[in-house]
């Protein structure tokens, strides 16, 4: 008679448990919308950021947009505009501040000589604001922080300062004692102290305009975190911004590859192989049934598998599987966004299916298989193409990253935001004014310049050159930076990528034995791709192998890997 299992005495097991794995008690999990943040605030920090985004994506209606990965397109808008609409009127109020001191201002002397102060006594400001959690002046790379370079810059804006003063006192003097010399620094007669104070008003009226927007600009940074989620575009070109990310068709500049917005190539590899039946045996060849949307549809259906953690692995974070239609802007008739808008350019096919089984259209079937990590961060995207023709099967096989953002945008930290980062935003605008003053009449003029460019932007004088309507770049690959913040976030991607490619070939290789197609050559092409062979990313080091001698094989230069 069997013993029934009790509490204290666990049932027998048949095999060896399989262990559900668990991460770590200490693992946090990653926010969500890290690289929204920094993107966010970019727009208050970055004015080359912010004004690209407006002349590049927004006022470009004519144009398709990019897809932007990893971020709340919406989101970043919105703090685009707001940070625009203050930087627009900071420039204004300068500018006439600027046109006011010329014209009745005391003297060109004077008028440099308070700046020159200002300026002096305002830079150990602006530095201070800049070391502050969100700082509007954009962060600064602690680990290249010298702190004998912080005391050398304040000894010498002291040295500066002290210099100027003594330096403007015998002319302060000659101004206010020496009526004789008066002229040439100040207007003759009894009001030339209200001109001074006039001047010194004006100044500091400025000074307090600088202040109120350098608040505005604190406040907006600081408002990031509670207005991550991306609300109702502010209009239609928003609108049509959010949805380039899953839009099925994706319009490329001609001038561009493909794949826009999905950052840096890191290696295309492509194999074809003749279609033949596999042999059955005695009874003879039976007929092959492949089909490319069915092909498809077998690798997407093995990715998907990659979402969630199995007993033995983790997954893939937030693995996006789409598939899209990619054609150039000089093969369309619009900024497409569906396939069914394909007949105005003259196609007979609107769906992605009609395409995918034709490849001889301009525009191309692709499977999306995105991962995003570390906040979005990082993106690594792997775009799969496989096309039935000339009795073969052509895959073709694209992989992208997306370094993180632009280090000077990461202005958030670990530890919780103060409220007198506000104030701080005050003082460094109060601070920075002399600069922001003498730079006025540039960035009004370039305001004015971009607002009629703008305008005529789409307008055609003459029809002789064909109109590509391709997006040229993306929001998210516009704030990318050229560096990696941690070693392992590059091999993450790099793993990832590897992952999704081995997966992509795996499941090809089972969907042709399962149709009946012969995998001997197909074999080999994944035994030379992966296996035998060596995928290199940059310049390549050979060494002879013999009795007595040895070899190594490896890649070399910047953002070069390898796999032998």
């Amino acid at each position: 008679m069997n013993a029934v299992p009790t509490d204290a005495e666990p049932p027998p097991q048949s095999g060896p448990a399989t262990t559900q794995y668990a991460p770590p008690g200490g693992w946090r999990p990653e926010f969500k919308y890290t690289a929204t943040m920094h993107l966010s605030a970019a727009a208050y920090v970055g004015r080359g950021f912010r004004d690209r985004v407006l002349d590049d994506v927004y006022h470009r209606p004519n144009r398709a947009v990019a897809p932007n990965p990893g971020i709340e397109p919406v989101t970043v808008m919105r703090h685009v505009f707001r940070a625009h609409a203050i930087a627009l009127a900071e420039s204004g109020i300068l500018f006439g501040g600027f046109v006011a001191l010329i014209l009745t201002g005391p003297g060109v002397f004077l008028v440099m000589l308070y700046l020159a102060i200002w300026a002096c006594l305002g830079a150990p400001i602006s530095a201070l604001e800049s070391r502050s959690l969100t700082s509007t002046a954009g962060a600064r790379p602690r680990r290249y922080l010298n702190p004998r370079l912080v005391v050398g810059l304040v000894t010498a804006v002291a040295v500066v300062m002290a210099a100027v003063a003594l330096l403007a006192l015998p002319q302060l003097t000659r101004v206010f004692v020496e009526s004789s010399g008066a002229g040439i620094y100040l207007p003759q007669g009894p009001d030339r102290r209200n001109d001074i104070a006039t001047a010194a008003l004006t100044l500091a009226t400025l000074g307090v305009a600088c202040a109120v927007c350098g608040y505005l600009r604190a406040k907006g940074i600081n408002a990031i975190p509670d207005e991550t989620a991306p609300g109702l575009p502010r209009d239609e070109r928003v609108a049509y911004i959010a949805e380039a990310q899953d839009a099925p068709v994706i319009v490329h500049n001609a001038s561009r590859r493909p794949f826009i917005g999905a950052g840096e190539e890191v290696e295309t590899w492509e194999l074809a192989i003749a279609l033949r039946p596999a042999d059955r045996g005695e009874d003879g060849e039976a007929g092959m049934t492949v089909d490319p949307v069915a092909l498809n549809r077998a690798v997407r259906e093995r990715l998907e598998q990659l979402r969630s953690d199995s007993p033995v692995t983790t997954s893939v974070p937030n693995l996006e599987l789409s598939d899209h239609l990619l054609v150039s802007g000089l093969a369309v008739s619009g900024p497409f966004r569906k396939p069914e808008e394909f007949g105005a350019a003259g196609y007979g096919y609107r769906t992605v299916e009609e395409f995918q089984r034709d490849p001889r259209t301009p525009a191309r079937h692709y499977l999306r298989c995105q991962t995003d990590s570390w906040g979005g961060e990082l993106v690594a995207t792997v775009f799969v193409h496989c096309a039935l023709q000339g009795e073969s099967l052509y895959v073709e096989c694209s992989s992208h990253l997306l370094p993180p953002t632009i280090w000077r945008y990461h202005v958030y930290g670990e530890r919780p935001m103060k409220t007198g980062t506000l104030f701080l935003g005050a003082l460094q605008g109060f601070a920075s004014m002399p600069g922001r003053l003498v730079r006025s009449p540039y960035h009004v003029s370039r305001a004015l310049g971009r607002a009629i460019r703008n305008a005529w932007r789409g307008t055609r004088l003459f029809n002789a050159a064909p109109v590509d309507y391709g997006a040229r770049v993306g929001i998210r690959e516009l704030g990318a930076g050229d560096d990696w913040n941690d070693y392992f976030q590059y091999r993450d991607q790099i793993k990832y990528i590897g992952i999704l490619e081995k997966q992509i070939l795996d499941a090809i290789g089972s969907y042709l034995s399962e149709n009946n197609v012969d995998l001997g050559e197909f074999e080999q092409r994944v035994f030379a791709i992966v296996n035998n062979g060596v995928m290199n990313y940059g310049k390549m080091q050979t060494g002879a192998a013999g009795a007595g001698s040895s070899a190594k094989v490896g890649s070399i230069g910047d953002n070069s890997h390898g796999k032998a």
